[in-house]
């Protein structure tokens, strides 16, 4: 009876679109955290306010992050992917790959100096190993574990990764389907369908120009479906599912360390907290790097996730304090040929 009363009781309500009141334990009243939006909306609202905004940078030639972030079953991948075939519920990846797609032909119609190109691949950190999304999958065989390195410019890339050109909408979301079904999923008492790897999509975005008075302009967008952080006592996860909880759990909390050196001006420490895990490695260029970067944190309104509610939105608001140094690539300088 009390967990179903601690179900029912709303402890976070949205104000003036901008603070979320939590209650605080034991009725000690309130505290009001200050966000950039509060969205409780349709899927479209969500992608006006972050996807859209996404895209236009990406096309002016910064890189661009979104990272969902929040306990399990509280709704990142519902807002990342959504249904991919229902126009009205599909997430923000399906929507931001058929605006960019639509957005390249305008802009080549417009100006026929310019052709865009794209080029996507998928990758998961499952119990700290890094797999392709893409790759074909073989009944009965784990997937490949694959190596992160980094180029001549320190630039991170996971080698032996898939790297598939994209000419169509048709062919960008048959990928983004198949990246998330091959992802790796579980059943848990918080979620049906958790997925228990941290999913990364890549798109490169290059825009190469006839002339000698325009430069040619690349971009990358990383679109990120963490895993959900999760507590053995309410999961009640066991076997293999515990031990993939760990892993989550062990990898959010690297991130977490590594926004908590930045947010607190010690770039040092966030750079050496940066290389502590894969999931960190991979996205070392979206915080204090060279990106522009978003964060969407998913909580529940109840007084039941109350501890996790508190903890994601803290762990927002360090977010919220990383300074990048975010440089664009559109500068209309005569190219070195």
């Amino acid at each position: 009876m009390l967990q179903e009363k601690m179900l029912s009781q709303q402890i976070c309500d949205p104000d003036d679109n901008q603070c979320v009141l939590v209650d605080e334990e034991g009725g000690r009243g309130t505290t009001a955290l200050k966000f950039d939006r509060v969205l409780t909306g349709s899927q479209e609202e969500v992608y006006d306010f972050i996807g859209r905004p996404m895209l236009r940078e990406a096309f002016e030639g910064f890189n661009v992050c979104l990272f969902a972030y929040g306990q399990t079953g509280s709704g990142k991948t519902h807002s990342l992917f959504g249904d991919m075939m229902d126009k009205h519920n599909s997430g923000i990846a399906p929507r931001f790959a058929q605006e960019m797609i639509e957005e390249a032909q305008r802009r080549m119609e417009a100006d026929s100096r310019v052709t865009i190109k794209f080029c996507l691949s998928m990758v998961e950190v499952y119990m700290e190993k890094v797999r392709d999304l893409l790759a074909p999958r073989v009944r009965g065989q784990e997937p490949e574990s694959l190596e992160i390195l980094e180029d001549n410019q320190r630039r991170v890339y996971v080698k032996g990764a898939g790297v598939h050109p994209v000419l169509s909408v048709e062919r960008l979301m048959g990928l983004l389907q198949l990246g998330n079904a091959n992802r790796q999923k579980g059943e848990t008492r918080m979620n049906e369908t958790s997925s228990r790897s941290h999913a990364i999509i890549q798109i490169t975005i290059s825009q190469q120009y006839d002339s000698l008075d325009m430069k040619d302009v690349e971009s990358v967008a990383l679109l990120v479906d963490l895993a959900g952080s999760e507590r053995q006592s309410k999961t009640e996860s066991s076997g293999l599912a515990f031990e993939e909880a760990k892993k989550i759990n062990q990898s959010l909390l690297m991130l977490g360390r590594a926004l908590n050196s930045f947010s607190d001006r010690k770039g040092n420490d966030g750079f050496i907290s940066l290389r502590a895990s894969k999931l960190t490695r991979l996205l070392s260029e979206s915080f204090g790097g060279n990106s522009k970067t978003w964060m969407l944190a998913t909580v529940s309104p109840t007084a039941y996730n109350l501890t996790e509610t508190k903890s994601t939105l803290e762990y927002a608001q360090n977010a919220t304090a990383i300074k990048n140094k975010a440089k664009g690539k559109n500068s209309q300088k005569s190219r070195d040929r």
